[in-house]
């Protein structure tokens, strides 16, 4: 999967709450969406690109767990999402493991604060 042209993050978290809107650019186009989750571990429901995720998420540490579950096509996706903030808050570093009726893979995905 080619990395986007160009993405933004804006994360609001006031736990347990924690809300994502994003959007980016890449060479299908732009897209955006708003997804907002709990940190105690319960299951919400989110819809990005017109298919329903069911995420659980939760704190191991000073990591916050994603994990999601969602069908594209009729193709069952899970993702593991590990998402670590460096230590003067400037650097977000997602590793994700999905794993489809294709196979698994690994992405490291990483942003930086503007």
């Amino acid at each position: 999967m080619p990395a986007p042209q160009s993405a933004a993050v804006n994360i609001r978290h006031e736990d347990p709450s924690f809300k994502v809107a994003a959007r980016q650019s890449s060479e299908r186009g732009e897209s955006s969406w708003e997804l907002t989750y709990t940190t105690d571990g319960k299951e919400c429901s989110n819809q990005v690109r017109g298919n329903l995720v069911k995420s659980t998420v939760k704190w191991e540490g000073d990591t916050l767990v994603f994990d999601s579950k969602l069908s594209v096509n009729g193709n069952e996706i899970s993702l593991r999402d590990q998402w670590s903030l460096s230590g003067d808050g400037k650097v977000l570093t997602v590793k994700r493991h999905f794993s489809t009726s294709q196979g698994e893979g690994e992405q490291r995905i990483v942003y930086e604060k503007q």
